[in-house]
């Protein structure tokens, strides 16, 4: 049987295809299992070593998992000969995992036309969609969180699925139930990921334009403005700026001026 996962959704398309692998290929001995990675030479080289022994797909091994195949070019004998040995067998399972965005490219269709396979397509997920996989994920690891802390997270990182597990599982390690409150008191989540692509037009005194779109991108965020001049701080290169950031952190010290307002001034001057 062939699997093939595919599209460019890399957090829900991965997760789903570890849980499928685990599901079908851990019910053998795991030395009957093998991953290939054919971008590189070695790799190819396994891949050809592993279709050329009988056994491939008898004692030795039942699951081979394979990624890097990319677009065949010049190498579909290998490819053919691979799933006709699977296709023989009644145990043999073998693994596509790829970020192709536009389906199964049509090279490969042709490859694997006549072989038992089933396709799982993974496109990009609406936000509702993300945070609802997020919140299914995080369930399963035993992570209690909130959907709006997620969410919350989500928009700080401009949609970041990654990001938004590894700091979920970060903050699991602190408190028992993760919440939009918490995040916002405690977290460093509201920083997005993306900063220094935000504050760029300011340290490198861009247009006017440039400067304010910056600003409502960042504002809708709703960040911890504190951080963000923090991070202008540490990656301030001129002495102008640094002049700038200086007299801001003077004004919020003394009450003169909110953390979001002497960033404000910031980007007009």
């Amino acid at each position: 049987m062939l699997y093939i996962f595919h599209g460019p959704d890399s957090f829900t398309r991965t997760e789903s295809f570890h849980h499928h692998r685990k599901e079908v290929c851990d019910a053998v001995n795991i030395a009957r299992q093998q991953e290939v990675n054919i971008s590189t030479e070695e790799g190819y080289a396994a891949l050809k070593e592993a279709v050329m022994f009988s056994g491939l797909f008898g004692e030795n091994y039942s699951c081979l998992i394979v990624s890097g195949i990319g677009e065949i070019t010049g190498k579909k004998s290998i490819y053919r000969d691979l799933l006709d040995a699977g296709a023989r067998s009644k145990t043999a399972h073998i693994y596509f995992n790829e970020a192709w965005k536009k389906g199964i490219p049509a090279s490969l269709k042709n490859v694997f036309k006549d072989v038992d396979a089933k396709e799982f397509a993974f496109p990009v997920l609406d936000e509702r969609k993300a945070v609802e996989a997020l919140s299914r994920a995080m369930e399963e690891k035993g992570i209690a969180v909130d959907k709006d802390a997620i969410a919350f997270l989500y928009h700080a990182n401009d949609g970041d699925m990654w990001y938004v597990a590894r700091t979920l599982e970060k903050y699991a390690l602190l408190i028992p139930h993760i919440t939009r409150a918490w995040l916002i008191k405690h977290g460093d989540g509201q920083l997005p990921a993306k900063i220094f692509d935000i504050v760029k037009p300011w340290l490198y005194n861009a247009s006017l334009r440039e400067r304010m779109m910056s600003w409502q991108k960042l504002d809708f965020k709703r960040p911890n403005y504190h951080g963000v001049l923090n991070y202008m701080a540490k990656a301030a290169h001129t002495p102008a700026m640094v002049q700038k950031l200086s007299q801001a952190d003077i004004k919020i010290k003394s009450g003169f001026l909110e953390p979001d307002h002497a960033l404000l001034d910031i980007v007009l001057s």
